[in-house]
């Protein structure tokens, strides 16, 4: 009677445990799956990644090429050249593949100055700032030597008149300026592009003087310029719009001074001299047109 006890009591522990160890491999079957995600929110992705079981045939190696995108060369996915953009043609190109490196154009010019002060025909201040502004227009040519330097050639012309209302006296100034100048490209885009500018050249200066008692005179003064600026391209297939911005330095030889005329006989030899300061300082601004080819 003891004998069927006991392997009955044996049995029920032996299913015990079975059942113990079975809830045991559970367990762990889930812990194993939530490893994963634990390492992820400790250590980031990679680490989840690094304890995911492997599968067949996909042990670690060497990442596998890129595949190019259908529909685009293969040289696409390549990096792009850090110096691509210096070998970008000036402009578009012309009918034969070449680029387009000239243009000439026509531009309107502003020129502020420092006001005339004649001795002759006295300008009454109340009427005559500090600095006069001339308007007039320039010719200008620009070859492109290279992708981001430019040679400019250009003539330019401003003109103001200085008239009494009551007595009929006229004052008429005129310049001239004839000068070459180098451009530095520092941004250049598909159509717009942004250079600065240096260069030198002469000026000529003429004053015209009219009173109403009917003496005349002219004075004429040469003089040297050197200039700096800010130049934009807006670059079109065969039309170019240019804007300047430019500083002058001009350096006038006074004692030079050609005077003509009735007004000048018996004057004092001092007053024969050009109205104008030694050392000035010019701001031009300019906008234009011009063809390219």
């Amino acid at each position: 009677m003891l004998a069927p006890m006991a392997g009955a009591g044996e049995r029920a522990r032996s299913a015990r445990a079975a059942r113990g160890e079975a809830a045991s491999s559970r367990l762990a079957a889930g812990l194993l799956c939530l490893l994963p995600l634990v390492l992820a929110a400790l250590l980031g992705p990679a680490a989840a990644g690094a304890a995911l079981p492997q599968e067949e045939g996909t042990a670690e190696g060497p990442s596998p090429a890129p595949r190019a995108v259908v529909g685009e060369p293969a040289d696409a996915l390549e990096d792009e050249d850090p110096d691509a953009d210096d070998e970008r043609p000036p402009a578009a190109p012309t009918a034969d593949g070449k680029p387009r490196r000239f243009m000439i154009g026509l531009e309107g010019v502003a020129l502020l100055t420092p006001a005339l002060r004649p001795q002759l025909i006295r300008v009454d201040r109340r009427y005559v700032g500090e600095t006069t502004t001339l308007g007039g227009a320039g010719v200008f040519g620009r070859w492109r030597a290279v992708d981001r330097i430019a040679l400019d050639l250009g003539v330019r012309a401003g003109s103001l008149r200085f008239q009494d209302a009551e007595k009929g006296d006229l004052v008429a100034q005129d310049l001239i300026l004839a000068e070459l100048g180098a451009l530095l490209f520092l941004a250049r885009g598909e159509i717009g592009h942004l250079a600065i500018d240096a260069g030198f050249g002469g000026l000529a200066h003429q004053i015209r003087y009219s009173t109403a008692g009917g003496l005349e005179g002219t004075q004429r003064v040469g003089a040297a310029l050197f200039r700096t600026g800010l130049d934009i391209e807006l670059l079109l297939k065969r039309l170019a719009f240019v804007i300047s911005l430019r500083a002058y330095g001009v350096i006038t030889d006074r004692d030079r001074t050609s005077s003509k005329g009735t007004i000048f006989e018996g004057v004092d030899p001092a007053l024969r001299s050009a109205p104008v300061p030694v050392y000035q300082t010019y701001v031009i601004g300019s906008a234009g047109v011009a063809y390219r080819f």
